[in-house]
């Protein structure tokens, strides 16, 4: 009988060895994970908010500066941003209704759109490549940029201004 209670309590012993190494590894070990996760994301900031609808304002382009490529753009009245952290989906519309890509690096924004049908009066890929600027401190929030083409040696930029419609949004960092 003593030998069977003997190796009953060694069975124990070894039991509850097993469940405080079981319990470190699947309570202790997440919850330093997750402490070293918050630690290092109080380091992040989140990117500048963009996203909303902008009026778009275009600069006339001038007639010698063989443009044509970018004639459409002068009439378009909108800029669509949808964010996701620095990811960017920009949306043209007015007179064109082409959807890309881009991305925000502190207050530059940079992205390409498809330049709308010129009839072959565009040089190059027919790629447009924007590139603006934000103005953090304006309420509302403003763009200042150009839209070129990609690889068209003879157009010239087209300049443009763009206010964001409906202010900043509610809890967006400003």
């Amino acid at each position: 009988m003593a030998q069977k209670s003997a190796v009953w309590g060694e069975s124990l012993g070894q039991s509850k060895q097993n469940f405080v190494i079981a319990y470190i590894l699947l309570v202790g070990v997440p919850i330093v994970a997750l402490l070293l996760v918050l630690k290092v994301g109080r380091t992040i900031a989140a990117p500048l908010s963009v996203d909303g609808t902008w009026k778009v304002q275009a600069e006339p382009l001038d007639e010698a500066a063989n443009s044509a490529c970018l004639k459409a753009l002068e009439s378009a009245d909108t800029l669509s941003i949808s964010q996701s952290g620095k990811g960017l989906t920009l949306a043209l519309n007015g007179g064109t209704s082409s959807t890309s890509s881009g991305n925000i690096e502190g207050t530059s924004i940079s992205g390409t759109l498809r330049a709308p049908s010129s009839n072959g009066s565009c040089g190059g890929s027919g790629t447009l490549i924007l590139a603006a600027n934000v103005d953090a401190n304006a309420d509302p929030r403003s763009l200042m940029g150009t839209f070129t083409v990609d690889g068209c040696a003879n157009c010239a930029a087209l300049r443009f201004r763009a206010v964001r419609q409906g202010g900043n949004s509610k809890g967006a960092r400003r």
